[in-house]
């Protein structure tokens, strides 16, 4: 995994897989992301950007739009993936 720190981008193709970023600034830059390997993104900043899916995410992501439109059942199930996990209580310890 390459990793790019700090880094002020303008313009341009970013292809995410594989790659981390921390700390970035990203300005008018087209994003591509094909689900082939991890990303990290760590405090990064985007200013007019757009993303792109293809390969295995572009079909996740139309298999997840496809579902979500299929009514309040699939839309319930979509929404379900994307909430956030609460985090988990600590246990208390007793004496």
């Amino acid at each position: 995994m390459a990793t790019f720190n700090n880094s002020t981008v303008e313009g341009g193709r970013i292809a995410l897989d594989g790659n981390e970023y921390v700390g970035c600034t990203f300005k008018k830059c087209v994003f591509v992301f094909g689900g082939t390997a991890p990303v990290k993104l760590g405090k990064c900043s985007f200013v007019s950007c757009t993303w792109e899916f293809e390969g295995a995410a572009a079909q996740t992501i139309a298999f997840l739009k496809g579902l979500h439109d299929q009514g309040s059942g699939g839309k319930a199930v979509v929404d379900d993936i994307f909430r956030p996990v609460p985090p988990k209580k600590a246990k208390s310890k007793s004496k």
